[in-house]
């Protein structure tokens, strides 16, 4: 058994037994060690950034009676509980683990995405009903709402008993981040925002230990409410708006994303591969010429043929068999030893006969002399069709020609493909000739033709080793480990369920032009992004220092906590309306 990795370079579960003992260099997340990547990245669960570290990887069947624990392979498979099953203790106990700016990517991404979102609301609620009393026993109530609530005991501890639960509760989320941050030696927002209520806090609790009656509790407990109902700050949002925006718009059309770098990733490729059948072509191809020689004839030909790729799922079996329930001629019951050549073609024994069918390399390779069919074959090539070579018992007795339909946006499609700058190639199994008409007709410089199903990934690594960021489109089973290898995988939405489920991209409608508007939607969601990130930032860079107090000493201007907790949150509505601006790019991608 292989063990593979899936799209982010995380070892998927159950994929162990074969692992011999070695030194590897893997990558884990110091909050979760149980999360493993083969490659540099950030935890699926906190968004921590992995640390390099080396690891000894035993062969299992080595060590008979040791069992990988069942809740770390949840974890390394990026499976968890749906939020609704969980019960109230485990969704504490994940929520006093989350911190800011976790991905939420994958099935336990969207998950944990859930759990947060219903987390923040509860800490945001219980923070501001706490705050009410909060303000109402402060100087802000008593001295400009004039409210005079009683007090059993001195106002200061009031507030202490007010202020310290939500500190905590609806608090722990920056202060667990600002400890997870600088464990990895960086800084964040989370810091920021920890800093300032814990400073409030603390320096209250000391005033109220010396029994002053002033305190800056009410500051702690609105800059926490306020950067709550904000879904964090406008930094924070100014990425995963424009993505949730961008992803459901390329729903609604038809184009699904499976992810955030994925969507972000589509705008910068260079170079696109293309799979001849199903991607640029209908992928149903239709029986044009049946040639017979050396006495046989056109019925027996298809006969035979039908025969012998009666068990194949090839689309080129598929099309004679069609081709004979047309002609209604019966199929020879009597089939034995069926053998499917991969690339090349298959073989059988039919009523006693050596049945060969394929390309015209399988019949070299076998030694079978094509002289007769010569002709007939370059001018089935030469007209861009696919060829099928029958020969039975050592001896060629004809060649049968299949056309397949180009689709009827695959020639647009490349035209604008190759205006954006992109480096577009073919990829097929089929004979040079047929691949280099076809690819003639489409405008399609460089075709890789004869290329066998376990090649394909290799021309795909082939443009990646010249410096270029690969997409791959296909459709097929063999198409899966070039879709794995891209740097972006494309599956078109007819195609086999292992190359969805390979890809990162899918086009459900099947047609080429959808490859652009995931191309255009990308660009316009990373533009988007970009402004997002522009406006939060120049919005902190101006805010944080009014907020420390810069302007104080030579014009008297200044931030209260509170307001500058109340002016990140509109910040934060102004990045989400940035982002919905994106549903505007709609027009430009019906205008494809």
């Amino acid at each position: 058994m292989v063990c593979a990795a899936d799209d982010k370079g995380f070892t998927q579960p159950f994929c162990h037994e074969e692992i011999k003992t070695m030194n590897k260099t893997i990558y884990t997340c110091p909050m979760h060690p149980e999360v493993i990547s083969e490659k540099p990245g950030r935890c699926p669960m906190c968004g921590m950034a992995l640390k390099e570290t080396k690891k000894e990887m035993v062969n299992s069947k080595d060590r008979e009676g040791d069992q990988m624990d069942h809740e770390k392979m949840k974890h390394v498979g990026h499976e968890m509980n749906p939020a609704s099953k969980m019960s109230w203790r485990e969704k504490f106990k994940m929520s006093m683990t989350m911190t800011m700016g976790m991905e939420h990517s994958g099935l336990a991404g969207r998950e944990m995405a859930r759990l947060m979102e219903e987390d923040i609301r509860n800490k945001f609620f219980f923070s501001f009903f706490l705050s009410i009393p909060i303000i109402l026993y402060s100087p802000l109530g008593e001295q400009f709402l004039n409210i005079k609530l009683p007090t059993p005991v001195s106002t200061a501890w009031i507030l202490f008993i007010l202020t310290t639960p939500v500190f905590f509760y609806s608090g722990w989320i920056f202060l667990y981040s600002t400890y997870k941050a600088l464990l990895a030696k960086t800084l964040n927002m989370a810091v920021l925002i920890a800093v300032g209520i814990t400073a409030a806090y603390v320096f209250s609790v000391l005033l109220t230990l010396l029994g002053s009656n002033d305190s800056y509790y009410e500051a702690a407990a609105l800059l926490i409410t306020f950067v709550l109902f904000g879904h964090w700050d406008a930094l924070g949002l100014a990425t995963p708006t424009a993505v949730a925006v961008g992803t459901g718009l390329g729903a609604k059309h038809n184009i699904l994303i499976k992810d955030a770098p994925t969507l972000e990733g589509v705008s910068r490729i260079q170079a696109i591969v293309l799979d001849k059948t199903g991607t640029l072509t209908e992928g149903k191809p239709k029986v044009t010429d049946v040639v017979a020689v050396n006495g046989f004839k056109e019925n027996e030909i298809l006969s035979s043929i039908g025969a012998a790729e009666a068990k194949s799922s090839h689309p080129l079996s598929k099309a004679v068999l069609e081709e004979l329930s047309k002609r209604k001629i019966k199929l020879p019951t009597k089939v034995e030893n069926f053998k499917n050549i991969a690339g090349h073609g298959v073989e059988a024994v039919v009523e006693e006969k050596q049945i060969l069918v394929g390309t015209v390399r399988l019949m070299n390779d076998r030694k079978i002399s094509l002289e007769s069919v010569q002709k007939e074959a370059e001018r089935l090539l030469d007209e861009g069709k696919t060829i099928m070579i029958l020969a039975i018992d050592g001896k060629v007795a004809g060649v049968i020609g299949a056309e397949d339909q180009i689709k009827e946006n695959a020639k647009q499609a490349i035209a604008k493909m190759k205006n954006l700058g992109l480096e577009v190639a073919m990829i097929t199994g089929d004979n040079k000739k047929t691949a280099e008409a076809i690819g003639k007709e489409l405008n399609i410089d460089r075709v890789f033709a004869e290329v066998l199903p376990e090649d394909k990934e290799k021309y795909v690594k082939k443009l990646q080793d010249e410096g270029k960021i690969v997409a791959m489109v296909g459709d097929g089973v063999n198409d899966a480990p070039a879709l794995a290898r891209a740097d972006i995988g494309i599956a078109i939405g007819a195609g086999t369920d292992v190359a969805i489920e390979t890809a990162n991209i899918v086009l459900m409608k099947s047609d080429p032009l959808d490859i652009l508007r995931a191309i255009r939607l990308s660009k316009a969601t990373v533009r988007k992004m970009k402004e997002n990130l522009f406006w939060a930032s120049i919005y902190n860079l101006l805010a944080i220092p009014i907020a420390a107090g810069v302007l104080y000493p030579s014009f008297q201007i200044s931030l209260r906590p509170e307001i500058a907790a109340l002016l990140m949150s509109i910040s934060s509505i102004i990045v989400a309306v940035n982002a919905v601006l994106l549903n505007r790019v709609e027009k430009e991608l019906v205008a494809v």
